[in-house]
């Protein structure tokens, strides 16, 4: 659809109309098709168009012609396609005059392959393979140069179909396709400020990976070309494979707002087919559409279209992937802003500022300039304000960026700035953000590993932690909270993993690689243990630390930290922090093998986390007064009021009861807190709001799971036709009231001590009703509560272990393992840590009666030769000082007829 974009500018008083060259794109799978044999056998699937009169040729050309696209890309055309001439008519049909479709050479796929129809000439086509002597690429790529009308530019259209497949050996496939594509971009010199587009299908699916060696499963003849080197790494987001140039993602949807490219029986599907733009494109304004027949239901709706809607079921005959189109501008009338990063990428978590975007004015304007500036992805990196000034008389304004640690793994992460002013062209720059998460890895003996949880908001367990037991993320918390789980404390954006613990154990956990080429045997540990919340005489909550091996599991009793027990109940400001340290000795991991580090938050005793009914009134003598409903929540219980119901149910009909009246505990009834941490939630009702029976009762319920705590019935059993206890049979309080002889302020309640309801026992407590309060003789459990705890500022380090005996350097007293003490080897002169580097003096006879000795020296050391006859007297025979250089002496061999030894001594000076 050739389009010219009309901008009307003004200019004090008179107004001028520019005109501006648009061209749509768009890609079309074509994929699978319905194929009906003419004599009339069962139909199957197959690829490609097919020929006229097929239900999938004539929907794909009825798509086409109602996207009306300039230039379009089709992938998963099969050669029978092209060599029965069903795509050339197609395309004639559809005012496509000029047409390419991709070789096959030294591609594995010969039968799919991607064609490119356009209305406009070809200034080249070119298709992007593997090098000579490699066979790396599943289909050969177009890339084909377009002349465009009514402007100078001419866009280059490149139209990838990548391998598809999750397999570890698929997705390698794709990282050497999109480096061969990258590479045609570099080889070419296409920059930022290039028009070029990027469509197609990219099958970005699988987890990501980094590859060391080619992975097994790939085909026979696969054949990798000599330029390229390990590690590669291959990942979903399509544009972490860009470096310059690095085009921007077009965002496209459906009319309903819907992502989907792919499955055309819904639109909850994957995004396959993308549309990359250069940045001198996309800052010229870029309108986009995944075209979905079902919702083509007005010419209103969406971008332009051709001719009348489709039938709804369009898109699904024609493929099984939706066609994707935009509408491009590849010049303007303005003058552009222009713009730089500091730096092409910055990695999550680094300090405010640490990139910084410039803009640039065209040139020096009388009057200030606002500039509006935008991110696409706010949560990878985001500005502190959305308008900034370029004042009169200066050309341009830096504007620092924040880029704040996520703690998820998600990989690199593209994201496209965009500044625009009125009168100006707007500008955009894709920041690469660099993920901070990967798991802790070691690359060199001696290396520090640390974690500071800055930034963690405890929504997720924060990467490369995971939290395989313990209940929910609560989010960032000052101890202030008292639901149980894992949350971040900590005040601000300084957070620490913690967990507040109920009943179970809490364990984080985490992976530790030996990525360098020693073997690890000795590691130190050091954090900061946090509580920042205490339950005076509560429980001895422990923060527990194990290291687990291949082969064994380790306690680190050093490192545990006990929950305070004698502090005022609540927040602890300032925490309470005690640092805990120790080393673990006689480890062996390997290079490129791991252990894992396992902190457990271990609660000292149960507590209870029951609700139950506790007391009610539903007759009298006389007219019913003062009904209630009254309930206890255990302090273990760690969701709200409004997680349950009370559903009262009429039991008349014995067999089948029915409900008459729903009740939620979080909006209808008053809280009370009792001691220890229990509830009380009372309900007043109305004179009968509690029917009389025979048989009625009431169900407690848990809204969030539909379990049915209690069903109670008083005056007889039941069993629930209807309601969240349909066919549960009721339990019959064994006490009960009548509109006789029960007293005016009665109720029937339990009795005795307990922390859950089958503890107590029913009671009747005529004229002594204690709505609002504990039972008359009922006595709750005491019930010792859980500290808040986490740990902070985590290290670990490398010890060095030079001679490998698993005592590290720091407490080894032979770090070479030489038999020589360090400490004798620092006083001599050789080296502590190599075992070749000995203390060596020499000597030489000098005629019969001496010996010329030999020995080297270093500065500010005292050297003395001493003299014994028997090896046990020895006495100061000459003293010299270091000199730096070596020192001969001449020693008698013997004196008055008796054999000498010698030896040398060395000091401090």
């Amino acid at each position: 659809m050739r389009f010219l974009f009309a901008l009307i500018t003004c200019l004090i008083a008179a107004c001028s109309l520019a005109l501006a060259a648009g061209l749509r794109v768009a890609t079309f799978n074509v994929g699978a098709r319905l194929v009906v044999p003419p004599d009339g056998g069962p139909a199957y699937f197959d690829y490609g168009i097919g020929p006229a009169g097929q239900p999938n040729h004539d929907a794909v050309k009825d798509v086409l012609r109602r996207i009306n696209a300039d230039v379009v890309a089709l992938q998963e055309i099969h050669s029978a396609d092209v060599q029965s001439g069903s795509l050339t008519a197609m395309a004639n049909s559809l005012g496509y005059t000029h047409r390419y479709v991709a070789p096959t050479t030294q591609a594995f796929d010969t039968t799919l392959r991607v064609a490119v129809l356009s209305k406009y000439p070809f200034l080249n086509t070119n298709s992007i393979g593997s090098p000579t002597g490699a066979r790396e690429m599943t289909r050969r790529i177009p890339a084909v140069t377009i002349d465009v009308p009514d402007t100078e530019e001419n866009l280059l259209f490149i139209s990838p179909h990548l391998k598809s497949g999750t397999s570890t050996a698929d997705r390698f496939r794709r990282t050497i396709e999109m480096r061969r594509l990258t590479g045609y971009l570099t080889q070419q010199a296409i920059s930022n400020s290039s028009p070029f587009v990027v469509l197609g299908d990219f099958n970005p699916s699988g987890s990501n990976t980094t590859f060391s060696a080619l992975p097994s499963g790939l085909p026979s003849t696969f054949s990798l070309g000599a330029d390229i080197t390990f590690p590669l790494s291959y990942s979903r987001q399509m544009l972490a494979y860009f470096t310059n140039p690095l085009p921007i993602r077009v965002p496209a949807t459906h009319t309903n707002g819907s992502s989907s490219t792919f499955d055309t029986t819904n639109t909850n599907g994957p995004i396959l087919d993308l549309i990359l733009v250069s940045p001198a494109i996309f800052a010229r304004g870029v309108n986009s559409e995944v075209y979905n027949s079902t919702f083509d239901t007005s010419n209103s709706i969406g971008l332009p279209k051709s001719g009348s809607p489709l039938a709804t079921t369009t898109s699904a005959v024609a493929s099984d992937h939706y066609a994707v189109f935009a509408d491009l501008l590849l010049d303007s009338p303005f003058e552009p802003l222009t713009a730089s990063l500091s730096a092409p990428s910055v990695q999550e978590g680094s300090a405010a500022g640490t990139v910084s975007w410039t803009i640039n004015l065209p040139s020096v304007q009388a009057t200030d300039v606002t500039l509006t500036v935008s991110s696409d992805n706010s949560q990878a990196a985001s500005f502190t304000t959305p308008s900034w000034v370029i004042p009169a008389g200066s050309l341009q304004t830096t504007i620092p960026l924040t880029t704040p640690r996520n703690f998820i793994t998600d990989g690199t992460r593209s994201v496209v700035l965009t500044a625009s002013a009125s009168g100006f062209t707007s500008v955009t720059s894709a920041l690469q953000v660099l993920d901070a998460d990967p798991p802790y890895a070691f690359t060199a003996a001696g290396q520090v590993l640390g974690e500071t949880f800055t930034q963690f908001n405890g929504s997720q367990a924060p990467a490369p932690w995971s939290t395989p037991q313990g209940g929910a993320w609560r989010g960032l918390d000052n101890g202030s909270a008292s639901t149980f789980g894992f949350r971040s404390f900590g005040v601000g954006l300084d957070g620490s993993l913690g967990f507040f613990p109920k009943n179970t154990t809490g364990i984080a956990t985490t992976a530790v690689f030996n990525n360098s080429p020693e073997i690890l045997t000795a590691l130190q540990i050091d954090f900061t243990a946090e509580q920042w919340r205490a339950a005076a005489g509560g429980k001895s909550d422990a923060l527990r630390v194990e290291l687990i091996t291949e082969t064994e599991t380790i306690p680190i009793t050093a490192l545990e930290f006990i929950g305070k027990t004698n502090l005022t109940t609540g927040a602890l400001s300032p925490p309470v922090q005690e640092q805990r340290s120790a080393i673990i000795t006689g480890l062996s991991i390997e290079p490129a093998a791991s252990f894992d580090l396992r902190f457990s938050f271990q609660p000292a005793g149960q507590i209870p986390d029951s609700v139950w009914i506790n007391e009610l009134h539903y007759d009298n003598a006389g007219t019913d007064q003062n009904e209630f409903i009254e309930l206890i929540m255990a302090p273990g219980y760690d969701g709200t009021p409004a997680d349950f119901n009370v559903v009262l149910y009429n039991g008349d009909t014995a067999s089948s009861a029915v409900v008459y009246q729903t009740l939620n505990v979080g909006s209808q009834f008053i809280l009370t807190d009792l001691p220890s941490g229990y509830r009380l939630l009372r309900i007043s009702l109305p004179a009968n709001g509690l029917q009389n029976g025979p048989r009625d009762g009431l169900a407690l319920v848990h809204v969030p799971s539909g379990e049915v705590r209690q069903l109670l019935s008083y005056n007889g059993i039941f069993t629930a036709g209807s309601g969240p206890a349909a066919g549960m049979t009721s339990i019959a309080i064994p006490v009960s009231q009548s509109n006789t002889s029960t007293p005016i302020g009665s109720s029937i309640g339990l009795t005795g001590s307990g922390s859950q309801a089958n503890q107590f026992t029913w009671a009747v407590f005529n004229g002594a009703a204690t709505n609002g309060s504990l039972n008359n003789g009922q006595t709750l459990s005491p019930v010792s509560l859980s500290q808040g705890i986490s740990f902070d500022n985590l290290q670990l380090t490398f010890l060095l272990d030079t001679d490998q005996d698993g005592l590290p350097d720091l407490t080894d007293p032979d770090d070479d393992g030489d038999l020589l003490a360090d400490s004798d080897e620092i006083l001599f002169g050789s080296n502590p840590l190599d075992a070749s580097s000995i203390y060596q003096p020499t000597w030489t006879r000098d005629g019969p009666a001496s010996i010329n000795y030999t020995f080297p020296t270093i500065l500010d050391r005292a050297y003395r030769i001493e003299r014994s006859i028997d090896l046990n007297s020895w006495s100061n025979f000459q003293t010299y000082a270091g000199t730096g250089a070596s020192i001969t002496t001449s020693l008698p061999i013997t004196v008055d007829n008796t054999r000498q030894f010698y030896r040398l001594a060395v000091s401090v000076d």
